[in-house]
């Protein structure tokens, strides 16, 4: 008696990682590969339009780069609409595989995402990983409801710089403005002296969940920003008292200059895009002239250089 087609695809399965190419979002752009590997959980007569098949029922683990989209949302498991082209993927790319076995169907019970990095633990890494899970927690805090004016403490969280902070989400709403092209401003501020990170939030009143992709990115951007003027503190630099009204003296403070550089690096290696892109685009949302723009551009892109 052979092998049975359980032991035939426990073995091919086993150690081996798949590829499948594609736009998980459905939003058309350009296409990402992820790499999976597949456990095989049982096989099951089921009724699929009116007959009796059997089914290949398995888990899927993805591995993915930690500071990605999906890696953030892991956790928000792949029933959401958002990923229907993400579970079809793998879904197709199995089929390919298993009709080589015999006649069969396939069904993903449960898809798992793990990092694909090997990380040394150091006080950069531990940061990162932190950053990570501060955003998380923001961004499911804000999914649990769209229309809710809030204030919450997200948590405590050691950042691996001498004391834990905390950290506070306050939440708002504005009616729809039509010069406006976004449907929420984040804004973000270290407090040295209660040793708080504060993030304000306001949506316009007609938000949805549409929002959440680059909400995260500015998350990324806006968390590591703050957290570098947390590191700034425990090195003992001193920060202007002055409330500059002008732009181009505010923006350009040395502190501010190493702190937006910090934030943008993040968020354009999130989104996979050019830092001098996520730059202008940032001071282009916040109404600054071109030529002004031009200048911090040029002021952040040689503090990054150097």
């Amino acid at each position: 008696m052979g092998p049975s087609i359980t032991d035939k695809l426990n073995r091919y399965f086993e150690g081996k990682k798949f590829t499948w190419c594609g736009d998980f979002l459905s939003s058309g752009d350009d296409e990402t590969c992820y790499e999976f590997s597949v456990k095989l959980k049982e096989i099951k007569p089921m009724i699929s339009v009116g007959e009796w098949r059997d089914f290949i029922i398995v888990d899927i683990t993805v591995y993915v780069d930690p500071d990605s989209f999906l890696y953030l949302f892991s956790r928000d498991k792949f029933g959401a609409s958002a990923f229907g082209a993400l579970k079809w993927g793998f879904k197709n790319k199995l089929d390919s595989i298993i009709k080589n076995f015999g006649d069969y169907q396939t069904k993903l019970d449960d898809i798992k995402v793990e990092s694909n990095r090997t990380e040394n633990i150091t006080e950069q890494n531990i940061t990162k990983n932190m950053i990570r899970n501060i955003i998380r927690d923001i961004s499911f805090e804000v999914k649990k409801d769209f229309n809710k004016k809030r204030t919450m403490n997200i948590g405590t969280f050691d950042v691996g710089l001498t004391d834990p902070i905390d950290i506070d989400l306050h939440i708002n709403f504005l009616p729809k403005n039509p010069k406006v092209k976004k449907q929420y401003d984040i804004e973000g501020f270290w407090n040295d002296e209660t040793n708080e990170l504060e993030i304000f939030i306001t949506f316009d009143e007609n938000v949805d969940s549409s929002i959440m992709y680059d909400l995260i990115g500015d998350l990324n951007d806006v968390v590591t920003h703050e957290l570098q003027h947390v590191k700034q503190t425990k090195r003992g630099v001193e920060f202007s008292q002055k409330d500059y009204k002008q732009p181009k003296r505010y923006y350009l403070q040395p502190d501010e200059i190493e702190a937006q550089v910090a934030g943008f690096k993040r968020k354009a290696k999130l989104q996979k895009r050019p830092l001098e892109d996520v730059i202008r685009e940032y001071f282009k949302s916040r109404g600054i002239r071109k030529k002004l723009i031009d200048l911090f551009v040029e002021r952040l892109m040689n503090f990054q250089n150097n």
